[in-house]
């Protein structure tokens, strides 16, 4: 997909991981346009690929000395971008 069909069609999402996605959408083509000199136009995404993080491990104390476990999880966003 187009750069710029694809900024604009999440930008109008209404789903959360949509502003995530714009995010860091933009930011792979600020760096592309930045430090690669490649201009908007000429931008496609070949893939995006969601992997999975660490998980920060918490835990919730409750009685008689015990304790639940909050896994708070991550995930890393990989952003490829080509050149028409």
């Amino acid at each position: 997909m187009d750069v710029k069909n694809a900024l604009d069609t999440l930008r109008f999402m209404p789903k959360k991981w949509a502003d995530i996605i714009y995010k860091v959408v933009a930011s792979a083509v600020a760096n592309a346009t930045h430090n690669d000199a490649q201009e908007l136009a000429n931008l496609t995404i070949s893939s995006i690929v969601v992997n999975k993080g660490l998980v920060y491990r918490r835990h919730n104390p409750i009685s008689r000395g015990r304790a639940h476990a909050i896994l708070k999880r991550t995930s890393h966003v990989n952003v490829e971008l080509a050149v028409k």
